[in-house]
């Protein structure tokens, strides 16, 4: 859920949810509105968000001054940077917190007059009865060690070239250990490249892999055999290089991937018989797949220049020709 609430509203339960004014900017301008897959932003009306009629230049930018300098929180109860890394309540009944670094100094002085206004829960005592004896004093089983883990997509565009404005990919991570998927999912990476938080017994390793629109072979692999061994097999696909790994301040393992983002571009230049440009022709670029990957029209000089593609096997089409 995204709430946006000012400092007087805030509760407890929602201390360990503010975002970090950083991705709070972006996960409110990739949700507000009518996106695709958005989700609904509590309280936007109340906060200047946006709507269709809207004409401003910078539609954002009077929310994106609000939570840079504390006027207004983003409550996400899935984010990925929370503000507090630590919130617990002593034994003098008081609230004690460590904040990330990051923010600045409006923002945290802000945060901190709005916890100390924060009421703290009361609490209750309960009873519990003792535990049976383990029979024939056998010792307990012991539990297993579980940890949570994230990936991140350290993005490079493809030959030092700029990164696309869209890339679109389904991400896997393989439990090399238990043999299974222990994530597939379908990610927009140049806006978001963070996996989904996911648990996995201590110790376990992993694979992950990037499989781009264009490499049918190995979707096709996947689905049928819920893995990506053959495909690996015949060099169809490689796992992406891990380059660190450290441990967040909410005990969440994060793993930074080195991931090369394909950007192969294509120049056209149309011509007529005598040598003159054919200016604003429309045109289509046809994928190895049959599918249509880019459209446009030319410039007045009969020149475009197409980018973002992911591979070089493209035809191009002047469907007025």
């Amino acid at each position: 859920m995204l709430t946006l609430k000012k400092g007087h509203e805030l509760n407890w339960h929602d201390l360990q949810y503010i975002e970090s004014p950083l991705m709070a900017k972006r996960t409110v301008q990739s949700n507000h509105g009518t996106r695709i897959g958005g989700e609904t932003v509590h309280n936007a009306a109340q906060h200047g968000l946006p709507d269709n009629r809207s004409k401003v230049f910078d539609a954002y930018g009077a929310i994106n001054d609000k939570l840079d300098n504390g006027q207004v929180f983003l409550i996400n109860n899935r984010t990925q940077m929370p503000v507090i890394s630590r919130l617990e309540i002593g034994e003098n009944n008081r609230a004690k917190w460590v904040i990330n670094t990051g923010p600045n100094l409006m923002f945290l002085n802000a945060i901190d007059a709005a916890l100390h206004r924060v009421d703290i829960p009361k609490q209750y005592a309960v009873i519990r009865n003792e535990p049976a004896q383990a029979a024939n004093d056998q010792p307990a089983a012991q539990k297993t060690v579980r940890e949570k883990h994230i990936f991140l997509l350290n993005l490079e565009g493809q030959n030092d070239r700029p990164l696309p404005d869209k890339h679109n990919i389904t991400l896997v991570v393989e439990n090399t250990t238990q043999s299974n998927i222990a994530v597939r999912q379908l990610k927009e990476v140049i806006y978001d490249s963070f996996s989904r938080v996911f648990s996995a017994e201590q110790g376990d390793s992993f694979k992950v892999y990037a499989i781009t629109d264009s490499m049918l072979e190995v979707r096709k692999d996947l689905n049928d055999n819920k893995n990506l061994a053959a495909s690996v097999a015949n060099n169809a696909i490689t796992a992406l290089q891990e380059t660190s790994i450290e441990t967040r301040s909410d005990g969440v393992i994060l793993h930074n991937m080195k991931y090369v983002v394909p950007n192969h571009f294509l120049e056209v230049v149309l011509l007529d018989e005598d040598g003159e440009p054919q200016a604003h022709a429309a045109y289509q670029v046809i994928g190895a797949n049959d599918k249509k990957v880019a459209h446009g029209r030319l410039n007045e000089h009969g020149h475009a220049l197409i980018e973002g593609l992911e591979h070089t096997d493209a035809t191009i089409v002047f469907p007025s020709l």
